[in-house]
């Protein structure tokens, strides 16, 4: 995402898996060769949204929608994304909608 995990523990806060939902297609097997992608899909106060799949060659394997949420590193409550990154990550979903 552009973001140094070490400047996030030090700023005090993390992501976590908050919702993941997953349609599997086919099964893979030890060895396979396996191309995971990532597409942020949507970016909120406190949450960001990917779209993943895993492919072998061109069959799909699985897919799935994956939320993060932003939290306190020590509380666990939810914490709003820093402007900076919001603008980062929205930027990044803008060029890959436009394939800039």
């Amino acid at each position: 995402m552009g973001t140094d995990r070490a400047a996030i523990s030090d700023e005090g806060w993390m992501f976590v898996v908050s919702s993941l939902a997953l349609t599997y297609r086919q099964p893979a097997k030890l060895d396979d060769q396996l191309d995971a992608t990532a597409a942020i899909v949507a970016v909120k106060g406190a949450t960001i949204q990917f779209a993943q799949s895993v492919k072998r060659g061109s069959s799909c394997m699985v897919e799935g929608d994956v939320t993060i949420a932003c939290v306190d590193r020590v509380s666990g409550k939810p914490r709003r994304l820093s402007p900076e990154l919001k603008q980062q990550l929205e930027a990044r979903m803008q060029n890959k909608e436009t394939g800039t």
